[in-house]
């Protein structure tokens, strides 16, 4: 799969749950329940996963670090508040909780992580458009994203002024 090919199929399955709320035509793209495509640098679930990671970054800066501010965020009915901190988590780079979502709770498939970004679109009204464009940026991001999921770093959060200053959702500053 090329890059290219990635970043559409990430699109048509972002697009397809927001319009259905669901990943029926999903099924035919990729396996939505496997864990181990979040290693695999050919998986559209490491470009959810970065732009998950994008919009999330901002976010805890502007909640000043209050995990119980950006789980209020987050509004995916479909996950549970322990879900949605352990993503956040793991967005943030801390590669305990990557582990324990991927091994431990299988959080990290293309099904959770699209539930997950659709969520934050939602949440903080994205466009289609600009959706688009957060892929495009998530890209960037995918290196990074996969050294979080494969190595033993406990990073953390990243500069999460650079990222806020690449993406910023419709309305606030340009």
């Amino acid at each position: 799969m090329s890059a290219v090919s990635v970043k559409f199929t990430a699109w048509q399955l972002i697009t397809e749950f927001r319009r259905s709320g669901s990943l029926n035509e999903g099924e035919r793209l990729v396996d939505l329940d496997d864990s181990s495509a979040i290693d695999d640098p050919e998986s559209p679930a490491v470009t959810v996963f970065a732009a998950a990671q994008v919009m999330i970054r901002p976010m805890w800066e502007e909640e000043h670090g209050d995990i119980d501010r950006v789980v209020a965020r987050v509004p995916a009915r479909e996950l549970s508040r322990t879900q949605k901190v352990l993503l956040i988590q793991a967005c943030l780079g801390d590669i305990e909780a990557v582990r324990s979502a991927r091994d431990e709770h299988g959080l990290l498939n293309i099904r959770t992580l699209v539930t997950l970004l659709r969520s934050l679109l939602d949440g903080e009204g994205v466009t289609e458009a600009a959706a688009y464009e957060l892929l495009d940026l998530a890209e960037e991001f995918q290196d990074e994203t996969l050294r979080i999921v494969r190595s033993g770093d406990r990073g953390g959060p990243r500069d999460v002024t650079e990222t806020a200053s690449l993406f910023q959702p419709p309305g606030e500053g340009g």
